[in-house]
């Protein structure tokens, strides 16, 4: 009888915190709406301890707040009272760091459930290896005293080789190279050069003497994760550089040659990627296209261009406007260019059999919402890729063509069907990058844009919608210049044009469109 009697009590008790926890979800809801603020209820997310370590335990506690998703420097922060000094205070820090933070109301009961993932979160830390070759002191030191390629150019001579690697890395980063190159110079030259791409052209930086070479490509192969001794294959790495909470991989790939070995090392700095679309150099009337294709749960959107003209950057940011904690994303790359918080990321591995083909087959099975496939290189990929589009996914891809129009015959070429293209596809997209006319000097050159007259990149671009115009046109295997007949007639400007107009709004320069269009 009195077990009877406390099943019923616990009954009872359990129904009431059901009833308890609907009222106050209800209640936090209706104030969200007030507050025109986006309201989630934890309890039906999956929250992952490493992305709630963003933000120690303590802290969290205080703002009534936990970050519950990320991706780049983009932050879905959930909060009890944004208004609080508490957490006004965490969201001026948190933006202080270069985060964009996006804020969701949600109830204690969430928050007392995102709290107690601190218990599963693994603090990495990194390995006492790599700390000795990347001291983040010396990082900093050097981040603060070089303010151009001169006075980079004067701190790289007569130091150690520690010193030196710091120095390198510390100017590639604050001049905002995207590669550093290290090439042994012919046969006989006792001398080897140091390169920096800076807003995509190269510029030497130094000239260091064989001596000190050998032990600079063994001291950044140490550091990859590289055969040290393993000189005649070429190899691929990669390390992340630590400073004042700031992440930035490295990638790194050597080749072998009669000189010696050539390094090429890649600066993935996520901050680069936090952009808008207007920061990415859409027009007016290009950004209202990306937007309206962005809203569609289905279909693909396809950027094309060749190595560097920026796809990843703008594929990324479309990530970034798509990204809510409510849907996953999945990315299958080759290789990942940069580690996005939040979303699965999976490195594709053709010498061990995982193509892009298998990995969106899978892919399939873990019910993502969002998928991003690193590059359509085959049949089957793209068929894979497009049928996934056309089963409910929003699938972003790249494509190697150099203009928009060419993609619909390149996809015929490869052997994927009009049918199944012509529906699937929403919106094509070309790009280049140009560089940007110094503010300082107005393109006369100065100190601050070391003396080249541009600091900085933005796109070029041509882009078509698939209406139902287009799509009658696709399944009649049209050439490249029906497609960019009909592309034009419904107003597509081309990237040259884009260019002009961004000549005309004082961004850059008609030398530069020229140089990069060949036009």
């Amino acid at each position: 009888m009195n077990s009877i009697s406390f099943a019923k009590q616990k009954q009872a008790k359990e129904k009431l915190t059901s009833l308890y926890k609907a009222s106050e979800e209800k209640e936090i809801k209706e104030k969200a709406k007030h507050l025109n603020l986006s309201y989630l209820n934890l309890a039906r997310l999956a929250l992952d301890p490493q992305i709630i370590s963003l933000i120690d335990e303590t802290q969290a506690r205080q703002a009534q707040s936990a970050v519950i998703g990320r991706i780049g420097r983009k932050i879905h922060l959930a909060m009890l009272n944004p208004s609080s000094i508490e957490s006004k205070e965490l969201i001026k820090n948190l933006e202080k760091k270069g985060f964009f933070i996006n804020i969701f109301l949600v109830s204690n009961t969430s928050l007392k459930k995102a709290w107690q993932k601190y218990e599963n979160a693994i603090i990495a830390t990194p390995s006492q290896k790599n700390k000795t070759i990347i001291d983040a002191k010396k990082i900093h030191s050097s981040l603060e005293q070089i303010k151009n390629l001169s006075s980079l150019q004067g701190k790289i001579q007569d130091v150690s080789v520690t010193d030196l690697i710091n120095i390198i890395l510390a100017g590639a980063i604050k001049l905002k190279a995207s590669d550093i190159h290290i090439e042994p110079r012919e046969q006989g030259a006792d001398t080897v050069r140091i390169r920096y791409r800076l807003d995509g052209v190269l510029h030497d930086i130094a000239f260091l003497s064989k001596k000190t070479y050998k032990p600079i490509i063994s001291r950044f192969k140490l550091l990859s994760g590289l055969q040290i001794n393993t000189m005649d294959t070429p190899q691929n790495g990669r390390f992340t550089i630590e400073f004042d909470s700031i992440a930035i991989d490295v990638r790194t790939s050597t080749l072998p040659g009669p000189a010696g070995e050539t390094m090429s090392l890649r600066i993935l700095d996520s901050r680069s990627i936090s952009l808008s679309l207007q920061e990415l150099g859409l027009q007016e009337h290009d950004t209202k296209k990306v937007k309206q294709a962005l809203e569609k749960t289905t279909g693909m959107l396809l950027v094309t261009g060749p190595t560097g003209s920026g796809k990843t950057t703008t594929l990324y940011t479309f990530l970034q406007n798509v990204s809510t904690p409510g849907i996953k994303i999945i990315t299958l790359e080759d290789p990942i260019e940069y580690k996005l918080e939040g979303i699965t990321q999976t490195q594709i591995n053709e010498k061990q059999g995982y193509t892009f083909e298998i990995g969106l087959k899978n892919t399939l099975r873990q019910d993502p919402d969002v998928i991003l496939l690193g590059e359509i290189r085959d049949k089957h990929a793209g068929r894979t890729a497009l049928d996934a589009a056309l089963t409910g996914h929003r699938v972003f891809s790249t494509l190697h063509t150099n203009n928009a129009w060419g993609a619909i015959p390149r996809l015929i070429r490869m052997g994927i069907p009009e049918f199944v293209i012509a529906p699937a596809i929403n919106l094509i997209i070309a790009q280049r990058l140009v560089r940007k006319i110094c503010k300082i000097c107005q393109a006369k050159g100065c100190s601050k844009c070391n003396n080249t007259g541009y600091s900085g990149r933005i796109g070029i671009f041509e882009m078509f919608v698939i209406d139902d115009q287009m799509e009658k046109l696709i399944l009649s295997s049209p050439s490249s210049i029906q497609v960019k007949e009909l592309a034009i007639k419904q107003g597509m400007s081309t990237m040259h044009e884009d260019g002009l107009l961004k000549v005309k709004q004082g961004l850059t320069t008609i030398d530069e469109v020229k140089r990069v269009t060949g036009e």
